[in-house]
């Protein structure tokens, strides 16, 4: 049996053994300030999402192809050929033929694609260049990937250029609040600029070198510059457990942004693939779902305040996926970067003086041991730009 949490601890709600138990009252019967999807619209999410992932596999062996042209291209250099040019002027029963079997056997795939698409020609062939420019370059000398980098089951990568988190001689000014602990699991209140695990640079803190030898294990990760809950396991049961609740979507995260401009929309659900963006080792960009090296990616996005003045909104973000700088990407996509990120900035008018202006604040997951629903929701940090009405 989990030990109770401790009372008194910032954004603790009680846990709820009945999933079907408002999930967005707290103790005191008031609503949570970012509540949680209704059961109804979370299922229509994740319909969403099923749907788009059906629509992809269909394309599989069309985008496979095109990858593989992708990346025979960029070995091959200059003697590669386009999906065009191999109609027209290859012949792989010519013994001459310069391409390798696997290579004209991908070609003559993709030849046959070409041949069934017609109009659609000019697509295909945009797409083997935009796959071979989008292809994970090799990382620089400036600027190696850490292990922070690579994001399994969150909604934020860390360890890119411009805020690299705290250093260790800032340790003392970051402040680790445990929202919620018990035998199995802790929860902990995320700071901006602390990064989420240890990286190859071990001078520099972070959440799991703060709390300190008990050997907490990362179920997923938040972005250096972004705060709020983080959700750790302290034993490998409970890891295994937390990491199948994520892939199978029982875990529900709301985030809270301040994005520049003001939104029109209340409500808005953004529906696009994502991919590495060209010539970069650590940003991404919004592309088609169905484009060869796309990533499908989800988010609700919903206003919670306006400030026309200010040209500032309020937003609470439902991610249904969790890719690299998702919440990041599709905020700048739509015209709306979100304050303080200058990685993902907007074309003018930025609010860079401030930490980055995305919280993790509401966490909803089911215990690994008694299957209890633990919320937990952390207060907006005080250099908040704009808050709830």
């Amino acid at each position: 049996m989990a030990a109770a949490p401790a009372a008194g601890r910032p954004g603790l709600k009680r846990k709820r053994s009945e999933l079907d138990g408002d999930a967005n009252l707290d103790e005191d019967g008031m609503r949570l300030v970012f509540p949680f999807l209704d059961a109804g619209r979370a299922q229509e999410q994740r319909a969403l999402l099923e749907a788009t992932e059906k629509r992809v596999r269909a394309s599989k062996p069309r985008r496979e192809c095109i990858l593989y042209i992708a990346r025979k291209r960029k070995n091959c250099g200059a003697e590669a050929v386009r999906g065009s040019e191999y109609c027209g002027n290859h012949d792989p029963s010519r013994p001459s033929c310069p391409f390798d079997k696997n290579h004209r056997v991908a070609l003559e795939h993709m030849a046959t694609h070409i041949k069934r698409c017609g109009p659609q020609l000019g697509k295909s062939l945009a797409e083997i260049d935009g796959a071979v420019a989008s292809l994970p370059q090799r990382p620089t000398r400036e600027r190696a990937p850490t292990a922070d980098d690579v994001l399994s089951g969150s909604d934020d990568g860390e360890g890119a250029p411009g805020r690299r988190g705290a250093s260790a001689a800032d340790t003392t000014a970051l402040e680790l609040v445990r929202v919620y602990e018990d035998d199995a699991v802790v929860v902990v209140s995320k700071p901006s600029g602390l990064r989420s695990v240890v990286g190859i640079d071990t001078t520099i803190p972070s959440v799991q070198s703060l709390l300190g030898p008990s050997g907490a294990l990362i179920v997923h990760r938040l972005d250096a510059p972004t705060s709020g809950a983080l959700l750790l396991a302290k034993s490998k049961s409970a890891h295994a457990s937390m990491s199948r609740a994520f892939a199978s979507r029982a875990v529900q995260k709301v985030y809270a942004a301040v994005v520049h401009g003001v939104v029109g929309a209340d409500e808005e659900t953004i529906v696009t693939g994502m991919r590495r963006a060209q010539g970069s080792t650590f940003m991404y960009e919004t592309c088609d779902v169905l484009d060869a090296d796309a990533k499908v990616t989800i988010t609700l996005v919903r206003v919670l305040a306006r400030d026309a003045a200010a040209g500032l909104t309020l937003v609470a973000l439902y991610p249904t996926t969790g890719r690299s700088h998702q919440l990041r990407v599709h905020m700048h996509s739509r015209g709306h970067a979100i304050c303080g990120d200058d990685i993902y900035k907007s074309a003018d008018g930025a609010r860079l003086d401030v930490p980055l202006q995305l919280h993790a604040a509401s966490l909803l997951f089911p215990h690994p041991t008694t299957r209890d629903v633990v919320v937990c929701q952390v207060p907006l940090p005080p250099h908040w730009l704009l808050r709830p009405d």
